[in-house]
């Protein structure tokens, strides 16, 4: 058994831990440290949230869509039926409606003239 004037050297010669796994900053540079990995990792972490979410949501959206466009060809509908059904319908996102403002004009930029 070790008798505390034993222990005495052994606790003289344990060193800081955390010079050590902070490449042996002082208290107030890890502080600073700490903080910004804390900060990089709560943006990486809101910003691939936010990502799966928008996907997620993309994924269900398009779903619902096929799935009523299944829906209105079974009810014996023809396909300018179905197509004048989803226009009718305003855009959901960006991407929709940039997609349905594009489609009224043609490739050289004129107006597309409906016949």
């Amino acid at each position: 058994m070790f008798l505390p004037s034993q222990l005495m050297p052994i606790l003289a010669q344990s060193r800081d831990v955390w010079a050590d796994s902070f490449f042996g900053l002082d208290e107030d540079y890890r502080f600073v440290l700490i903080i910004t990995a804390i900060g990089c990792v709560t943006g990486v972490i809101c910003t691939v949230v936010g990502c799966v979410s928008g996907a997620v949501s993309s994924i269900h959206r398009r779903r619902l869509d096929y799935e009523l466009k299944q829906e209105l060809l079974d009810r014996g509908m023809t396909a300018d039926e179905v197509t004048q059904v989803v226009e009718a319908s305003p855009p959901k996102d960006f991407l929709e409606r940039w997609a349905s403002g594009s489609k009224k004009w043609g490739r050289r930029g004129e107006p597309v003239r409906a016949s």
